[in-house]
């Protein structure tokens, strides 16, 4: 029983590690997630890896859609240069064609998170009803209660 309550404090003490489940169900709140837990810190960071990725998309899309765009009003303003280059005869040196835009490289897929195979450092060992203060309270009564336990033991072998 002293084990339990002694090794309860020196996890509270000595240790910060996340735990699975976040802190609105019961765990306390970890500095490196905010209290998320292991299970929302993982879900938060795919959504922002997601989020980050739809934005690099959208951008793509557009900047795509801005050169075809360009590329289409250089083709329109090029027929309009070859008409009046042919309606005035010929005169001068032939309209340059615009070139055909290239398409930018595809942004690469996301890469989400996954539950780690070694859990050991995020598994919450926490009694149920220690806290901060109680621990050492009972550890402290543990204690005293059993120097006095072996005091009277022992001093009960050496009157009887």
């Amino acid at each position: 029983m002293p084990a339990t309550w002694s090794f309860d404090e020196m996890k509270r003490l000595t240790s910060d590690l996340g735990v699975l489940k976040g802190k609105d169900e019961g765990a306390e709140p970890a500095t490196k997630d905010e209290g998320r837990g292991l299970y929302k810190a993982i879900k938060h960071e795919n959504d922002l890896l997601v989020e980050q990725k739809q934005k690099e998309v959208e951008d793509y899309k557009k900047k795509s859609e801005d050169k075809f765009n360009d590329f289409d009003k250089e083709m329109n303003d090029y027929q309009k240069r070859i008409e009046e280059w042919n309606m005035g005869g010929r005169q001068g040196a032939e309209p340059k064609k615009p070139v055909k835009p290239t398409l930018d490289p595809v942004p690469a897929k996301v890469k989400v998170s996954y539950l780690p195979d070694d859990l050991s450092g995020n598994v919450d060992f926490l009694h149920p009803w220690g806290d901060k203060w109680l621990n050492p309270a009972v550890l402290l009564l543990m204690f005293v209660a059993f120097t006095a336990g072996t005091i009277l033991t022992l001093r009960s072998q050496d009157i009887g």
